[in-house]
């Protein structure tokens, strides 16, 4: 699993290998079942995992905007809040 994004009312699944699939649980839900080792809250629209991390950028006003393998459709930006957090998951 690369990571977990709600679209439309709709949460979907995107595998490591850019399968895309709708599944039956809220982003909600998913955070309080995975392993918070190996998955972060990045924002209300993503879940990613630590394997589909390939970037971080320093966005606007301290914000993060995380490059993702498979890419993803949507910019996945960390707000500044949550940015020292998602650094510390990361290792850096």
């Amino acid at each position: 699993m690369a990571y977990f994004f709600s679209a439309n009312k709709v949460t979907y699944l995107k595998t490591q290998s850019d399968k895309q699939y709708a599944i039956d649980y809220s982003l909600d839900e998913l955070e309080q079942s995975l392993d918070p080792r190996q998955f972060y809250r990045a924002n209300r629209q993503f879940i990613v995992s630590h394997k589909a991390v390939q970037k971080v950028h320093v966005y606007f006003t301290s914000k993060l905007k995380v490059d993702l393998s498979p890419s993803s459709d949507e910019d996945v930006i960390i707000s500044r809040e949550k940015a020292m957090g998602f650094r510390r998951w990361l290792g850096e």
